[in-house]
This record gives structure tokens, C-alpha cells and sequence, in this order.
């Protein structure tokens, strides 16, 4: 406590956001990993079944080129997100959870933003 009776506040590097105390630090990074797993698994596990789902109106919507949709949806983007599920029952990715969640969104992210200018194009 300080002078005023106020508890002194858990010092953080404003730069990188860590905790200045490194036990603190990893203490956190092991709260926060393990929280954020339940709800990152429950996550990826519902967009594969969905993603797989909506193959179902692949058939309707463009019967046409439904095999070359097909080729992506369980070649390309199915297997990336197993990968992804299967990924994080392993311990030693725990340390690069985060790289691998923002180059999943990225990659999202690229992918419709290409779609719209596609759809733009057209």
C-alpha cells in the first residue's frame, strides 16, 4: 500500500502489455490460455460442422460448378480447420496460440475481401 491507502497497482509495460512481474506474467498466460482454450476449441469445432453443412446447399445454389466448390470446401478449407482443432490439444502450441489465431484471421479476413471485389467486378 501507498500513502493513501491505495493498493499499488500491478505495474504493465505499456509497450508489449506484459506484466513487469514475471510470475504474475505466467501466471496470467496460463489463466488466460486455458479459459480461451474451451471457447477457441467450441468455436473451431462449430465452424467445421457448419462449413460441412452448408456443403448440403452447395447443390442447390450451383449445381453447376458444385465439384470445384467441393474441391475447396473439404480439399482446402476442411482440413485447415481440423488442422486448427487438432492443433490445440497439443501442449507446445500453446505457446504460439496467438500466431496461428491472427494468421487464421487474416486469412479470413483475405478471403472476404476478395470475394466482395469479386462480387464488385462482376
Amino acid at each position: 500500500m501507498n500513502d493513501s491507502g491505495i493498493i499499488n497497482p500491478i505495474l504493465i509495460n505499456r509497450f508489449n502489455l506484459k506484466f513487469n512481474n514475471k510470475l504474475f506474467e505466467e501466471s496470467f498466460k496460463e489463466n488466460y490460455y486455458r479459459t480461451f482454450l474451451i471457447i477457441h476449441r467450441f468455436a473451431i469445432l462449430l465452424a467445421i460442422i457448419l462449413y460441412a453443412l452448408f456443403a448440403y446447399l452447395d447443390v442447390w445454389m450451383s449445381p453447376n460448378s458444385k465439384e470445384k466448390i467441393w474441391i475447396i470446401r473439404f480439399g482446402i478449407v476442411l482440413p485447415i480447420l481440423i488442422f486448427a482443432f487438432v492443433s490445440t490439444i497439443f501442449s507446445h502450441i500453446q505457446k504460439s496460440e496467438s500466431t496461428y489465431i491472427c494468421i487464421h484471421k487474416y486469412f479470413t479476413w483475405a478471403w472476404n475481401h476478395n470475394n466482395d471485389w469479386y462480387r464488385k467486378r462482376k
